[in-house]
C-alpha cells in the first residue's frame, strides 16, 4: 500500500488523499503536506519521462538484471526437461524409427506378396 499511497502523492500531485489512505492502512494520524510534495515535483532531478536517458541511467541495470535473471531461468527450466526426457523416453536399441513404429514390416509385407506373386 505505501507505494499507492507514493503515487497518489507525486504523480496524483493530491497529497491530501494520500495522507488519509496512509492514515487508514497505519492506523495513525498523518498530515498532508501538499507543499512538501510540490517541492518535491519541482526539483530538476526528480521529472524525467519513462524513455528518457535520466531512467535508463537510474534503472537500467535493474531492467537488464531483471532480464538476465529469467533468462537463467528459462534454461535452468529447459535444461532440467530435457534431463527428464533422457531418462523417461525409452532407448532404441540399435533400432531405426521404421524398424520402432512397424513400418518397415508393412513394406517388406508388400514386398514379399509382390515376390510371391502368380
Amino acid at each position: 500500500m505505501p507505494e499507492t499511497a507514493r503515487y497518489t502523492a507525486l504523480v496524483a500531485k493530491n497529497a491530501e488523499k494520500a495522507a488519509k489512505d496512509m492514515s487508514r492502512v497505519l492506523q495513525a494520524d498523518i498530515e498532508a503536506e501538499q507543499q512538501r510534495v510540490e517541492q518535491i515535483l519541482k526539483e530538476p532531478g526528480n521529472s524525467f519521462g519513462l524513455l528518457s536517458m535520466e531512467f535508463l541511467s537510474r534503472h537500467g541495470l535493474h531492467l537488464l538484471g531483471i532480464g538476465v535473471k529469467n533468462a537463467l531461468l528459462v534454461i535452468g527450466f529447459i535444461n532440467l526437461a530435457g534431463t527428464l526426457c533422457t531418462f523417461l523416453v525409452p532407448e532404441s536399441k540399435g533400432k531405426s524409427l521404421e524398424e520402432i513404429s512397424g513400418e518397415n514390416e508393412d513394406t517388406n509385407a508388400d514386398a514379399s506378396t509382390r515376390e510371391a506373386g502368380p
